[in-house]
């Protein structure tokens, strides 16, 4: 960092005969052998708005206020021009408010090398104790700002730098040397004592009032965090002469921490080198960033996550004979259509189902696609996967036990076991990605216990674990489900998965509404996951899934849309809202937040797929995100909450999707395929499949 030559004091009260900012700026500046800028920035909206004195002219207030306010701010350049000192003064040429934004840009034209401002004090704080205006005066300035306290001892000051104020999850950034040479070269001039503060935030929203995560999720985070901020801040200062005494790591919302710190170091004095917008862009995103999106008046929120789907089904949505059906006779009614499937009507239900998930938030999914009639092939999805840009797991189902064997399928939809398991292999070796941030992923996943054989079962594990890939099923739908597996097997639905090796965190089923308390114990003690899927259970009534049971136990769980013909939609925000308010009608208000649904919806499912790189955003994560407009009807009256907002209002559309670092819904609107020709396509396909 260069010296510091050009000193820029914000000053809050022209009238004012003197100011701590104005006396420590003299200091240094007589120190340093440093120019002074005198700079105040005037709010004018407050007369735009109509609070001026009436029957006076706005460029008549402008005039006569910069007048009084350049004529306050002379007197004060006086004074200090007799102590030999270089002063420049300047009021705002623009009429702006907020101030601290005047002060920003006044910075950025004069090209200061520090900016030194009064703290202010009132009501308006961020975290209750740090003032609005100095945190953002803080927080957006491209140089070190240094912020007095307007009581205090003048002599031998306390000087506390704030580096990093928990804008880069706890690695301090390069400008931090900035602050520290800028903050040692102060306390020199000012003969007082430096201490450093690195404020972390381990997790983006973790410490804020709205944050998405539950308690015990942050306190994991802040535990592994607080160690790295430690090594990251011995990092950056281990070519200084700082005692380690002098050092303070606080997790906490940086402007708390930065207001506590200084209470109690007594501390007069906070430097800190905040950044400007290009340097917040810089700390990011990097230097290679294509393009940067304003997401002002939105929510961002980690891509969600759906772990359970039958994408070709949105081609049959609400048929009439299975529309007041329970489980197997929706099942009896639909089949005899599905054998239909072309590899065409493949590709397309797949764009759309994909298209409709995207659109509400979606950028991970799960499909889980169990029947390949008339030549349908797994490429047939993954093919539509690559073309609108998701993220994707494409479980290779199947189906081996027919009608005439005692199964619930038609025959003419199964397959021969061998051919299941050569076919579920050269899909693997062909597609499955195992790298970090995979857009593609393959599990091995025959239908359910009623429609494959034991020996299926067990064969599709072995050729999992030994390929290294994933095992999905249906399990304990309904009660005609548990029905089922004891009357065949003589055994509940969970003891029957681990006895055919089905459990484990290699392992996710689907459902699981009748999951007793032994099969969560089991699911628990295993890692086994589950995709919870209210909006179907409930269109089937099938029941209501023990969710609150199962968080309580630990088991893996996220969120699934289900099939578009028992959901009948894929909206995974919907889905969320549907599975906080189904635990409620059993369990009271209390049984699971908006927060909690959020988390099942990102964290959770990918935790059940087997993934560490997706689901939250924070650095050394995959890029997806998707970004919800706050400012229509169904938000309206809830922005003081806006997390909850997103799952206690009605579903809202997404206006920005990024998938991997790709925009792939862009003002609302998909970016990567033509939706109007998709879904033309998709209704004609519909109607030639359920016309025969």
């Amino acid at each position: 960092m260069r010296s510091i030559r050009r000193i820029l004091v914000a000053i809050k009260d022209p009238d004012a005969r003197t100011t701590p900012a104005l006396v420590k700026a003299g200091q240094l500046a007589q120190a340093l052998g440093a120019q002074i800028e005198l700079f105040h920035g005037i709010a004018s909206r407050l007369y735009v708005d109509g609070y001026g004195p009436s029957g006076i002219k706005l460029p008549t207030i402008e005039r006569n206020v910069r007048a009084q306010t350049l004529a306050a701010l002379e007197k004060m350049a006086a004074r200090l021009r007799r102590q030999q000192i270089k002063v420049k003064v300047t009021v705002a040429a623009e009429w702006d408010f907020p101030v601290y934004e005047a002060i920003v840009r006044q910075a950025n034209r004069t090209k200061a090398d520090l900016i030194v401002a009064d703290q202010h004090a009132g009501r308006h704080t961020v975290a209750g104790l740090l003032h609005l205006t100095d945190w953002e005066l803080l927080r957006l300035s491209p140089v070190p700002v240094l912020l007095v306290k307007t009581s205090g001892a003048y002599r031998n000051p306390v000087v506390l730098a704030a580096v990093d104020p928990g804008h880069t999850y706890s690695k301090p950034a390069k400008l931090d040397q900035r602050i520290l040479v800028a903050s040692s070269t102060i306390t020199r001039a000012l003969r007082g004592t430096q201490h450093v503060l690195h404020a972390y935030v381990p997790f983006p929203y973790a410490a804020e009032p709205n944050n998405m995560l539950s308690q015990e999720t942050i306190e994991r985070l802040e535990g592994e965090a607080s160690a790295a901020a430690q090594s990251a801040l011995d990092r950056t200062l281990r070519r200084t002469r700082i005692q380690k005494k002098h050092r303070h790591i606080v997790g906490r919302h940086p402007a708390d921490a930065i207001a506590q710190t200084a209470r109690e170091l007594h501390s007069s004095i906070v430097v800190m080198g905040a950044i400007s917008r290009s340097g917040l862009k810089r700390l990011f995103i990097g230097n290679t960033a294509e393009r940067v999106l304003d997401l002002r008046g939105h929510v961002v929120l980690p891509g969600l996550v759906n772990t359970h789907h039958h994408m070709f089904q949105s081609l049959t949505r609400a048929v009439p004979a299975a529309q007041d059906a329970g489980l197997f006779e929706w099942l009896g009614a639909l089949y005899p259509i599905w054998s239909r499937l072309t590899p065409e009507m493949l590709r397309t239900s797949t764009l759309t189902a994909m298209a409709e998930l995207i659109l509400s938030g979606c950028t991970t999914s799960s499909d889980h696609l169990y029947l390949f009639p008339n030549g349908c092939r797994l490429e047939d999805s993954i093919q539509s996967a690559a073309e609108i840009g998701m993220r994707f797991h494409a479980a290779r189902g199947s189906m081996s036990v027919g009608r005439s064997q005692g199964g619930l399928p038609p025959d003419s939809l199964v397959e021969d076991e061998p051919g299941i398991l050569a076919d579920t292999q050269r899909v693997i070796e062909a597609h499955h990605d195992r790298g970090r941030f995979a857009m593609l992923r393959v599990a091995v996943a025959p239908c359910s216990p009623f429609s494959v054989s034991r020996d299926l079962m067990r064969e599709s594990a072995a050729l999992a674990r030994s390929l290294g890939v994933s095992l999905h099923t249906h399990l304990a739908e309904n009660d005609s489900d548990v029905a089922y597996s004891r009357e065949r097997f003589g055994m509940t639905p969970a003891e029957y998965a681990d006895d055919l090796g089905w459990v484990g965190p290699d392992v996710w089923h689907a459902h699981c509404v009748k999951l007793d308390d032994p099969g969560m114990d089991l699911f628990a003690r295993t890692g086994t996951g589950v995709a919870h899927c209210p909006c179907s259970n409930m269109r089937l009534g099938s029941g209501t899934a023990p969710v609150r049971r199962m968080m309580a136990k630990r088991v893996p769980v996220g969120l699934g849309v289900d099939g578009s013909a028992s959901n009948d939609a894929g909206n995974m925000l919907g889905e969320a809202r549907q599975a906080m308010l189904l635990q409620r009608v059993g369990l009271g208000p209390s049984a699971m937040t908006a927060r909690q649904a959020l988390e099942l919806a990102t964290l959770g499912g990918a935790r059940v797929l087997g993934r560490d790189d997706i689901g939250c955003l924070a650095p050394g994560m995959a890029a997806d995100l998707a970004a919800f407009d706050l400012r229509g009807p169904g938000t309206a009256g809830a922005l003081h909450d806006p997390v909850a907002a997103m799952v206690f209002c009605a579903p809202e559309r997404s206006s920005w999707v990024v998938i991997n670092g790709r925009v792939v819904v862009e003002e609302g609107r998909l970016a990567t395929v033509d939706l109007r020709s998709v879904l033309e396509r998709h209704n004609r396909l519909s109607l030639e499949l359920l016309s025969g």
